[in-house]
């Protein structure tokens, strides 16, 4: 599988706050590393906004997929990728179209943290993959299909 990393910060204050490009870095890679997931390529649009979608690491990804060099984009937050609902769905599915999947580390659901640090839906824990798959299960997981006590 051909891994590529997304990582963005639009300005110097999320850079200081927990968002700079080697944290973001450091979390993927160490993801990827769990995985089993060797990483072809790291893309960083610094000082752009997730509001627009001309961003030249997006450009980036985009001409990896229509050469067919990357099958999956991966990121920390969805957010890093796109604050548009609207460009996200069509960027989503321009890549699909060349066999890409966009994954946010984030995106297994909330991770609302109770009862002593474990995950209130019985999700593995940020960083860790399925048994034996680095790809997540095509099933979502919502409230409503969250396992019961």
């Amino acid at each position: 599988m051909r891994v590529v990393h997304y990582v963005r910060v639009s300005t110097d204050e999320q850079g200081k706050s927990g968002y700079s490009v080697r944290e973001q870095l450091h979390t993927l890679n160490a993801h990827s590393t769990a995985c089993g997931d060797t990483v072809d390529e790291e893309i960083a649009d610094e000082g752009y906004s997730g509001a627009s979608p001309d961003r030249p690491g997006l450009i980036r990804v985009m001409e990896l997929a229509e050469s067919g060099d990357v099958d999956v984009v991966r990121a920390v937050k969805r957010d890093r990728l796109f604050r548009s609902r609207l460009y996200r769905l069509l960027t989503e599915r321009d890549l699909e179209e060349f066999g890409v999947k966009l994954e946010a580390l984030n995106d297994t659901g909330h991770r609302e943290l109770e009862r002593g640090g474990t995950d209130a839906w019985n999700l593995p824990p940020m960083g860790s993959c399925p048994a034996g798959n680095s790809r997540r299960s095509s099933r979502p997981w919502t409230r409503r299909s969250a396992p019961r006590e």
